[in-house]
């Protein structure tokens, strides 16, 4: 459930060995790294859903640590997001509307990271069954503050008003990038939708007593959370691979090439 901020803008990737004198640029090594970890993660998400469909407690505790790993992972990232919105925003007398709406999406995204992470650890093999009842509310929590995560980045694609030469992109690159990135927010939107209801599966009142009493109702219950999981991770695979391939171009564009005018086509 790695999700990161979408943005055709340049980065400020080297803020921290550089300081306030780190100048934003595109395709940034920094930048890489990010939505290669972004993609680890949610391969880790998806391999971890798949244990879950297993009863062995080890494979199952397998895949309540990559969760949770996934999650401290994606806290971290987003806790620099945030941190590169706030030091923008302090550069403005007053804050925009995209600056506004960049720092509540990275809210959203730090608080959800945080929030899902202690909300895996409840469902960790060997403790009280009513853990798991707060894990999984806390689950629900975080993975709904992902939907307004991407709902609010969303909303400062839309106030964004800058234009290629402003962010340093190829005028024929500059919408593919912005329509790959509106496509990475659909599927994160999905995907977090998908994970949301999937918590709600392993609610106590619905998932209750399903490790010692084989009930057909309960274990479907389950199944299907799972499965939701399971979807939901793909999407966001898939979100992490489309997002690459948007910074892949925006990068390679944004020295004013027209060498990828060809290339550009083909890959939509």
């Amino acid at each position: 459930m790695a999700f990161g901020h979408k943005t055709a803008r340049k980065r400020v990737y080297s803020k921290i060995i550089q300081g306030t004198h780190a100048d934003p640029q595109q395709g940034h090594v920094g930048e890489w790294a990010v939505e290669f970890s972004d993609l680890i993660c949610n391969m880790a998400f998806l391999i971890g859903s798949v244990c879950f469909l297993y009863s062995d407690t080890g494979i199952y505790s397998a895949g309540v640590w990559l969760f949770i790993i996934a999650s401290v992972i994606n806290f971290g990232l987003a806790g620099h997001t945030l941190h590169e919105h706030v030091h923008t925003a302090s550069n403005h007398v007053e804050i925009r509307d995209q600056e506004r709406s960049e720092i509540l999406e990275a809210v959203m995204y730090v608080s959800s990271s945080l929030v899902y992470a202690v909300g895996c650890i409840f469902f960790m093999p060997g403790l009280a069954e009513d853990f798991s009842g707060y894990g999984a509310w806390l689950s629900v929590i975080g993975s709904f503050n992902l939907v307004y995560a991407a709902y609010f980045n969303q909303m400062g694609m839309l106030t964004d008003k800058s234009d290629s030469e402003k962010v340093g992109i190829h005028p024929r690159h500059y919408d593919a990038v912005k329509l790959l990135y509106k496509v990475t927010l659909a599927q994160t939107l999905s995907g977090a939708v998908l994970f949301t209801c999937g918590s709600f599966m392993y609610l106590p009142r619905i998932h209750s007593n399903c490790r010692r009493v084989h009930d057909e109702t309960c274990q479907t219950s389950v199944q299907v959370g799972t499965a939701l999981f399971i979807a939901g991770s793909i999407l966001f695979v898939m979100q992490s691979g489309v997002s690459i391939l948007a910074l892949y171009l925006k990068t390679q564009a944004s020295g004013g090439s027209q060498a990828l005018d060809g290339e550009t086509k083909s890959l939509l």
